[in-house]
């Protein structure tokens, strides 16, 4: 079966992950994508899709390091570095989250960092709830 999937793109394989995710198959979707990583260490898609399922499974350590890893492949995948910001602000970390946030900014537009860039302004002129 293995031999089959290197036959198919790992994007096809990626898509295999995901329509086990969403028949609640996560634990086989993690396995699967994690073969996927290893055969095809540079697909940022697959590294994108384990992040949200490592952080859905709770282990936001795991995701955090898939999101980068897939930032590290394509630096202009907005999902990606929306994955490392907001990981990294639950892990603790806002100097990495807003780091991750400007360069991100440096290589490509996000209308998710400017309406959160516009959040954060605002709440600075009315000063905390």
């Amino acid at each position: 079966m293995m031999a089959d999937r290197r036959d198919r793109s790992a994007d096809d394989v990626v898509e295999e992950a995901i329509a086990l995710r969403d028949r609640g198959r996560e634990r086989a979707a993690i396995g699967l994508l994690e073969r996927i990583v290893a055969e095809a260490p540079n697909s940022s898609f697959a590294w994108l899709i384990m992040g949200g399922l490592l952080w859905d499974r709770g282990d936001p350590d795991r995701a955090l390091e898939s999101f980068e890893r897939a930032v590290e492949i394509s630096p202009d995948l907005e999902k990606a570095s929306l994955g490392v910001f907001h990981t990294a602000l639950e892990l603790g970390d806002d100097e990495k989250a807003f780091g991750e946030m400007k360069r991100f900014l440096s290589v490509s537009e996000s209308e998710e960092y400017r309406n959160l860039i516009r959040g954060l302004k605002d709440i600075g002129r009315r000063g905390p709830s």
